[in-house]
């Protein structure tokens, strides 16, 4: 059976874990209901286990937020952008969440680094560029819509050829596209209002 695989990139804090379970688990719950039966879940941690799972046994990848940062460069985190680059070159279906997005861009050549206005917390408006209006995954969103964020990095330069879906006043880039099935978001589409 072939899977989705989330790439654990960090711990929430502990309280969260209380009350929400660590980011592992706020994926799980919306995408247990969501996939196929032909279609396993499973996460793998890659702050503790270094070695990728072998793309051929993937359907998919969606990799999560982290407190840790893109641009302090620390090691598991690097050896996550080779792989991250075999996956995109095979077209492999990825989402990548805040930490996650800012790692795919700086993977596939972008800067991701501190912001120079600080840190967005918080719910606020992001806007779907006319490419994101037009964009298969995007196109059924509003072309304003509310979304949590909470981050001190973001992508400062997106890669060459990427497109951008979404952008609001903070961010230039709150969402990209890298290939036909590869999106990255700095919001938190995991987290829903209780």
């Amino acid at each position: 059976m072939a899977c989705v695989l989330i790439v654990k990139t960090g711990d929430a804090f502990p309280e969260v874990v209380d009350q929400h379970g660590d980011f592992e688990t706020l994926f799980e719950k919306q995408l247990s209901t969501a996939l196929p039966a032909h279609l396993d879940l499973q996460v793998w941690d890659a702050t503790r286990h270094p070695s990728p799972p072998d793309l051929n046994t993937l359907a998919g990848i969606v990799i999560t937020g982290s407190h840790s940062m893109v641009s302090e460069a620390e090691p598991w985190s690097e050896a996550l952008k080779p792989w991250l680059q075999e996956a995109l070159a095979n077209d492999m279906p990825m989402l990548g969440v805040c930490y996650g997005h800012q790692l795919m861009a700086a993977a596939f050549g972008g800067v991701s680094d501190y912001h120079p206005a600080g840190r967005e917390s918080g719910t606020r408006t992001v806007r779907l560029t006319q490419a994101g209006q037009q964009d298969p995954l995007f196109s059924q969103l509003p072309e304003s819509f509310a979304a949590h964020l909470t981050h001190a990095q973001s992508v400062m330069q997106a890669p060459q050829g990427c497109t951008v879906l979404a952008h609001n006043s903070h961010d230039a880039h709150q969402a990209l596209r890298y290939g036909p099935r590869q999106w990255s978001v700095q919001f938190h589409p995991s987290l829903r209002r209780q």
